[in-house]
């Protein structure tokens, strides 16, 4: 369920593609309908619909559609019927029939099948006394697969939309996170995807690395401009690889401990010479000649 604030309270409604059933949202499976009822007039008052005599025939109609599909096989799983449109042509309706999603059996295709068997019995009455007229084709109904992707586009900006039969599916674009109806941009710095010796830049959906100073390549693979500004760690040596500079590990472990904290060192009369990293050194050696 989504809150959205108003001025001094607030309101709660269901997600597209629920509905509220007792104060719970629950999913559904949404189809669209058509009919035309040629033993009725359009009226001009119907135009006002905040009219009485436009809510009277618009819950006449609601009825009979529900208990029209009430009597087809799916009839327990009947939700609601939303009227969304009455329009001149006798009178003509546009409508939607929910079912619960559990129906995984129910298509367009079934609809169409039960409903053409139940008309043929009532020859076209629905209702106490509604008289069905053609309608586009020259068919008593139409009812197809609400199309809510392009109907009502429901999910994040930042999800792509897949219609279904009677549903649909809302899934983040790559680089976000979420359930589709909301999205969230992943931060993929943090799982450190760059080269040691670069920097990484998240970005919306996407990141970049960049080698740092002193450094070239692509990003994922930083190699040094040359072995003259590449200071490698004790028990490292420059090396060139297709244009790079790298520092590879060689075989001497002594006096690992300080390769840890120091660009480069060596020994020098018998000592260690070390050229410090930036910021202090503490508690090791200090940076000598």
């Amino acid at each position: 369920m989504v809150c959205e604030n108003t001025l001094g309270g607030y309101n709660c409604k269901c997600r597209a593609g629920h509905v509220i059933v007792g104060n719970i949202c629950k999913a559904i499976k949404t189809y669209s309908g058509r009919l035309s009822i040629k033993n009725l007039q359009y009226r001009a008052i119907y135009n006002d619909t905040q009219s009485k005599e436009y809510i009277e025939l618009r819950n006449t109609l609601k009825n009979a559609i529900k208990k029209l599909y009430q009597n087809t096989s799916y009839g327990d799983l009947v939700v609601d019927v939303l009227i969304n449109r009455i329009y001149n042509g006798s009178i003509r309706v546009d409508y939607e029939v929910m079912f619960n999603s559990t129906a995984t059996n129910i298509t367009a295709e079934s609809l169409n099948t039960e409903l053409e068997i139940l008309i043929n019995k009532t020859n076209g009455i629905i209702g106490n006394s509604l008289v069905l007229g053609k309608t586009e084709g020259g068919r008593l109904f139409i009812i197809k697969d609400k199309d809510e992707c392009t109907t009502a586009d429901p999910c994040d900006e930042n999800a792509i939309c897949n219609n279904t039969d009677g549903s649909f599916v809302c899934r983040c674009h790559s680089g976000f996170s979420g359930d589709g109806f909301i999205c969230t941009d992943i931060n993929e710095c943090f799982t450190a995807p760059c080269h040691k010796n670069a920097t990484c830049l998240n970005t919306v959906g996407s990141y970049s690395c960049t080698c740092r100073g002193g450094f070239r390549g692509d990003g994922y693979d930083c190699g040094g401009v040359n072995c003259s500004v590449l200071f490698c760690g004790r028990n490292e040596v420059c090396v060139k690889r297709k244009n790079l500079f790298y520092c590879e590990e060689t075989k001497d472990d002594d006096d690992d401990d300080l390769s840890r904290y120091w660009y480069h060192c060596s020994h020098c009369c018998s000592s260690h010479c070390c050229i410090c990293l930036p910021g202090n050194c503490i508690g090791y050696y200090s940076a000598t000649k």
